[in-house]
Protein backbone atom coordinates (compact mmCIF):
# COMPACT_ATOMS: atom_id res chain seq x y z
CA UNK A 1 0.00 0.00 0.00
CA UNK A 2 1.18 3.70 -0.51
CA UNK A 3 2.60 5.73 2.12
CA UNK A 4 1.30 9.47 1.50
CA UNK A 5 4.57 11.93 2.12
CA UNK A 6 5.04 15.14 1.10
CA UNK A 7 7.63 16.27 -1.81
CA UNK A 8 10.86 17.77 -0.42
CA UNK A 9 10.58 20.38 -3.34
CA UNK A 10 7.18 21.72 -3.58
CA UNK A 11 5.59 20.21 -0.64
CA UNK A 12 2.61 18.43 -1.98
CA UNK A 13 1.32 15.52 -0.93
CA UNK A 14 1.88 12.21 -3.25
CA UNK A 15 1.48 8.63 -2.72
CA UNK A 16 5.09 7.08 -2.34
CA UNK A 17 4.89 3.52 -3.44
CA UNK A 18 8.91 3.37 -3.02
CA UNK A 19 11.78 4.48 -5.22
CA UNK A 20 12.31 8.39 -5.48
CA UNK A 21 11.01 10.59 -2.81
CA UNK A 22 9.85 13.61 -5.16
CA UNK A 23 5.98 13.67 -6.48
CA UNK A 24 5.38 12.85 -10.19
CA UNK A 25 5.11 16.63 -11.19
CA UNK A 26 9.11 17.09 -9.54
CA UNK A 27 10.02 14.15 -10.67
CA UNK A 28 8.70 15.29 -14.36
CA UNK A 29 10.34 18.51 -14.39
CA UNK A 30 13.59 16.93 -12.98
CA UNK A 31 13.79 14.56 -15.88
CA UNK A 32 13.25 17.85 -18.39
CA UNK A 33 16.25 19.44 -16.88
CA UNK A 34 18.40 16.44 -17.10
CA UNK A 35 17.30 16.07 -20.64
CA UNK A 36 18.62 19.48 -21.31
CA UNK A 37 21.73 19.18 -19.38
CA UNK A 38 22.11 15.71 -21.11
CA UNK A 39 21.92 17.20 -24.60
CA UNK A 40 23.81 20.11 -24.03
CA UNK A 41 26.70 18.20 -22.29
CA UNK A 42 26.65 15.65 -25.35
CA UNK A 43 27.35 18.96 -27.60
CA UNK A 44 29.75 20.91 -25.82
CA UNK A 45 31.86 18.31 -24.43
CA UNK A 46 34.25 20.07 -22.77
CA UNK A 47 31.90 22.87 -20.94
CA UNK A 48 32.27 23.74 -17.02
CA UNK A 49 29.29 23.29 -14.35
CA UNK A 50 28.88 26.99 -14.86
CA UNK A 51 29.03 27.32 -18.67
CA UNK A 52 26.45 24.34 -18.44
CA UNK A 53 23.90 26.03 -15.92
CA UNK A 54 24.11 29.49 -17.44
CA UNK A 55 23.53 28.05 -20.84
CA UNK A 56 20.56 25.37 -19.66
CA UNK A 57 18.83 27.56 -17.09
CA UNK A 58 19.20 24.57 -14.45
CA UNK A 59 20.65 25.06 -11.22
CA UNK A 60 24.74 24.14 -10.70
CA UNK A 61 23.35 22.45 -7.87
CA UNK A 62 21.28 19.89 -9.42
CA UNK A 63 23.76 19.31 -11.97
CA UNK A 64 26.14 18.54 -9.14
CA UNK A 65 23.64 16.02 -8.06
CA UNK A 66 23.44 14.18 -11.53
CA UNK A 67 27.03 14.03 -11.33
CA UNK A 68 26.50 12.62 -8.05
CA UNK A 69 24.03 9.86 -8.65
CA UNK A 70 25.75 8.51 -11.64
CA UNK A 71 22.95 9.39 -13.99
CA UNK A 72 25.54 12.41 -16.38
CA UNK A 73 28.94 11.87 -16.49
CA UNK A 74 31.22 13.91 -18.35
CA UNK A 75 35.33 14.26 -18.01
CA UNK A 76 35.07 18.28 -18.60
CA UNK A 77 32.54 18.69 -15.54
CA UNK A 78 34.45 16.49 -13.59
CA UNK A 79 37.71 17.78 -14.14
CA UNK A 80 36.38 21.21 -12.65
CA UNK A 81 34.20 19.84 -9.60
CA UNK A 82 36.66 17.27 -8.31
CA UNK A 83 34.02 14.99 -7.14
CA UNK A 84 35.46 12.57 -4.99
CA UNK A 85 35.19 9.18 -3.60
CA UNK A 86 32.71 9.28 -0.18
CA UNK A 87 35.14 6.73 1.14
CA UNK A 88 38.83 7.38 0.18
CA UNK A 89 38.52 11.18 -1.26
CA UNK A 90 40.37 9.72 -4.39
CA UNK A 91 38.87 11.64 -7.68
CA UNK A 92 36.08 10.19 -9.55
CA UNK A 93 34.48 11.30 -12.81
CA UNK A 94 30.61 10.47 -11.41
CA UNK A 95 29.19 8.36 -8.66
CA UNK A 96 29.59 8.02 -4.51
CA UNK A 97 33.11 5.66 -4.52
CA UNK A 98 35.73 5.02 -6.88
CA UNK A 99 35.99 1.42 -8.44
CA UNK A 100 38.12 0.22 -5.91
CA UNK A 101 36.00 1.40 -3.05
CA UNK A 102 32.94 -0.35 -4.33
CA UNK A 103 34.25 -3.82 -4.88
CA UNK A 104 35.70 -3.45 -1.22
CA UNK A 105 31.97 -3.06 -0.17
CA UNK A 106 30.47 -4.78 -2.58
CA UNK A 107 32.88 -7.93 -0.72
CA UNK A 108 32.19 -6.98 2.81
CA UNK A 109 28.37 -7.10 1.48
CA UNK A 110 28.90 -10.47 0.98
CA UNK A 111 30.69 -11.53 3.32
CA UNK A 112 28.22 -9.89 5.52
CA UNK A 113 25.50 -12.02 3.91
CA UNK A 114 27.64 -15.10 4.17
CA UNK A 115 27.74 -14.95 7.81
CA UNK A 116 24.25 -14.23 8.46
CA UNK A 117 23.56 -17.40 6.36
CA UNK A 118 25.60 -19.50 8.58
CA UNK A 119 24.00 -17.86 11.16
CA UNK A 120 20.98 -18.49 10.40
CA UNK A 121 21.53 -22.33 9.39
CA UNK A 122 21.92 -22.15 5.76
CA UNK A 123 19.64 -20.64 2.75
CA UNK A 124 16.72 -22.34 3.27
CA UNK A 125 16.56 -20.66 6.58
CA UNK A 126 16.30 -17.43 4.80
CA UNK A 127 13.10 -18.78 3.22
CA UNK A 128 15.02 -19.23 0.00
CA UNK A 129 13.97 -22.14 -1.89
CA UNK A 130 11.35 -24.47 -2.24
CA UNK A 131 10.71 -27.15 1.38
CA UNK A 132 9.07 -29.91 0.41
CA UNK A 133 7.34 -31.10 3.99
CA UNK A 134 7.72 -34.75 4.86
CA UNK A 135 4.39 -37.01 5.63
CA UNK A 136 3.64 -37.80 9.49
CA UNK A 137 2.39 -41.44 10.42
CA UNK A 138 -1.06 -41.39 9.63
CA UNK A 139 -1.18 -38.38 7.67
CA UNK A 140 -3.54 -37.58 4.87
CA UNK A 141 -1.95 -37.54 1.59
Amino acid sequence: MAELRNCPLCERVFAFAGGRNLCPACIEAEEAEFAVVRAYVRAHPGATIIEVASATGVEEERILEFLKDGRLISKGLASVVLHRCERCGQPIPAGRYCGECTNLLASSLRQAADTLRAQAGGAGALGRGMHIRESQPGARK
